[in-house]
């Protein structure tokens, strides 16, 4: 009854008990083992061998206390591996969806639940190169709020102020205002996992950058190859008009030289000799224009390789 008492109490519950009985049968042992004994002792016993059972029960007790102590440990390590993971998940979650952010809103507003994914609330700024997008967790933030993280962003990466912590980088800056600096560990790991998001969203705000400097470089490029194809058109144009322009003055010229030959007193072997090289003349005039016609053709085809480029 002593030992069953002894057990009930949460304190006393570890405590190892050892039967000391001239009862000694097995019903009597099994009585003690159930009323929650450790190990039992016949009477008449020997002194040594009872040191002894209190020797072993001590140990067991020991180890006992040992592998609980191990148990808690390793459940408070678990524990905190799991909070770790799910942390870190967060970060990957916000990398995956700032890749399908095509403006500095969408991704800004991504940073906001992901503070909030950590149960924190705060303001970010993302600073483009077209705009500087500036927003919390109810939307566009106050001006004041915004001259506050430009400000910050000039402060060192990391700008820790009792439960408000700032994390910058070059376009990117996210500030928090509720940091649980209660617990020195889960904030430890917040400030890296926090350190992350802001360098990532500085990896995508450069990225973004890049392609509106790309998009706006392929628009200038394009009304260039417009302008160029205009230029050429009214090229051809002026070239055909020439063309038939000199033609015609040529063949006017060879006309009025061969009229004129009835008063020079020319043989008729000197008169064709006249005659064909005026003509070789006229010719070779015609392919000069027609050489210029296919260093335009090249010129459209370099055109056309523009406007289908990506």
């Amino acid at each position: 009854e002593f030992c069953m008492l002894l057990k009930r109490e949460v304190a006393m519950r570890a405590v190892p008990v050892i039967f000391l009985s001239g009862l000694s049968n097995l019903d009597d042992r099994l009585a003690a083992y159930e009323a929650g004994g450790d190990d039992f002792l016949g009477k008449p016993f020997d002194p040594i061998e009872l040191i002894d059972k209190v020797e072993a029960a001590l140990r067991a007790a020991a180890e006992r206390d040992r592998l609980m102590e191990e148990k808690q440990s390793s459940f408070a390590m678990a524990m905190a591996a799991l909070s770790t993971a799910g942390e870190i998940g967060v970060v990957l979650n916000f990398m995956r969806q700032s890749f399908t952010c095509t403006d500095h809103n969408a991704l800004a507003a991504a940073m906001i639940d992901a503070l909030a994914a950590y149960g924190l609330t705060g303001v970010v700024q993302l600073r483009g190169a077209a705009a500087t997008v500036t927003k919390n967790r109810n939307g566009a933030s106050s001006p004041l709020e915004a001259v506050v993280l430009g400000n910050l962003a000039g402060c060192g990466r990391i700008v820790a102020l009792k439960h408000r912590l700032a994390v910058s980088y070059e376009q990117a800056t996210v500030m928090v205002t509720d940091m649980p600096t209660d617990d020195l560990e889960r904030s430890g790991r917040l400030r890296d996992h926090l350190a992350m998001v802001a360098e990532a969203a500085d990896a995508r705000v450069h990225a973004l950058d890049d392609a509106l400097a790309v998009g706006s470089q392929r628009e200038t490029l394009q009304r260039l190859v417009s302008r160029t194809r205009a230029a050429l058109a009214d090229i051809d144009l002026h070239h055909a008009q020439h063309r038939t322009q000199v033609i015609e003055t040529l063949n006017g010229m060879l006309d009025r030289t061969e009229a004129s030959f009835y008063g020079l007193g020319l043989s008729e072997a000197q008169e064709a000799m006249m005659v064909n090289t005026l003509r070789e003349a006229v010719f070779r005039v015609v392919d000069l224009y027609n050489e210029g016609l296919g260093v335009d053709a090249h010129l459209r085809a370099i055109t056309l390789e523009l406007e289908s480029a990506p």
